[in-house]
């Protein structure tokens, strides 16, 4: 981390502009979300009579209503913590618990509107990314101010009075306003008010802390960013992803899953279990793209560049990019 948390390193400054599609709206909704309503900033889909997935402004979060309060799994962009929870409220009552899938910024920025009186829960290997990223949580807030749209939306004005008040604080944001109070290694499971849950972690996939979140009587599964639904994955090699780990944990969810589960993917449209067996096998087509490409001499370099017919054309070729050069280097790694 930077001494200065104002300073980006180039790995902060790859992650933010990963990030900026997802930051004020950029990328449309999927068509079979519901309308943004005029009372609510961010698109939320209900899934079930008592879960809801929210879309927009970082990855994807889920809420679940128990009778004790509500479960958030992931709070999205730093700027947007606080309408987060302001709707997540009016949807489902007060939030009893946060979960977080993994560390990145547009799935923990939030963390800050919660942190103060609802427990977070993360995985071990969360904590120590959390605290060296402050410096992303505050770009995304530096990069916030003017950007939210004022539409007349009482919603909108909210939202642009909650980037005003952070960019005044941002100097003071801690990490312990970010880090989960709770961690676990492997698996844990707890029921909150009635509904069950379980959050598992599979090994390094795309990270080296990521967690999904199953609600067995819901038939509802989190993957978090296990699963990129419409656009090409991000992989993480600097958090000990990789794509044969990432196999590895989709073997591991895919029993989890039956005909019916509503799958909701770290970003893209809700799906179901064949989304998780798609992601698994474009990791595959690539290994073998990438092994065609080195063994006919190209480089690094030249391989990133590709664009080859045999992957699916998706959103983000420049995710497509940084995962050809990510399986470049675990193969090289595998035979120099």
């Amino acid at each position: 981390m930077e001494n200065s948390p104002m300073k980006l390193t180039r790995r902060g400054a790859i992650c933010t502009a990963l990030a900026a599609p997802f930051l004020l709206g950029a990328r449309r909704a999927p068509a079979h979300h519901a309308e943004p309503s005029k009372d609510r900033f961010l698109t939320w889909t209900p899934v079930g009579d008592k879960a809801w997935a929210a879309f927009g402004q970082g990855g994807n979060s889920l809420l679940v209503r128990t009778a004790e309060g509500s479960i958030l799994v992931d709070c999205k962009n730093s700027p947007f913590g606080e309408v987060l929870r302001r709707e997540a409220v009016s949807l489902a009552g007060p939030v009893a618990l946060v979960i977080n899938t993994h560390h990145h910024a547009d799935h923990t920025g939030g963390n800050h509107a919660f942190s103060g009186d609802v427990e977070i829960w993360a995985h071990d290997n969360c904590t120590p990314r959390v605290i060296g990223q402050m410096n992303r949580y505050i770009a995304q807030i530096k990069e916030s101010v003017g950007q939210v749209p004022d539409d007349g939306r009482e919603v909108s004005r909210a939202v642009v009075d909650d980037v005003k008040r952070l960019y005044s604080t941002a100097a003071r944001l801690k990490p312990e306003q970010f880090v989960a109070k709770v961690t676990f290694g492997r698996e844990r499971t707890h029921t909150l008010g009635g509904v069950e849950f379980s959050l598992f972690h599979a090994g390094p996939g795309h990270t080296d802390n990521d967690i999904s979140v199953h609600f067995p009587s819901l038939n509802i599964v989190h993957t978090g960013d296990l699963l990129f639904r419409g656009m090409h994955p991000f992989i993480d090699a600097s958090a000990a992803g990789s794509t044969r780990g990432w196999q590895s944990a989709l073997d591991r969810l895919l029993p989890r899953c039956n005909d019916s589960t509503v799958v909701v993917p770290g970003h893209g449209e809700l799906a179901n279990r064949e989304a998780i067996r798609e992601q698994h096998r474009y990791f595959s087509t690539l290994r073998e793209i990438v092994r065609d490409a080195r063994a006919a001499g190209r480089t690094r370099r030249e391989v990133s560049e590709l664009d080859p017919a045999q992957l699916p054309k998706l959103d983000r070729p420049e995710l497509r990019r940084i995962a050809l050069g990510a399986v470049f280097d675990e193969l090289s790694a595998d035979n120099p």
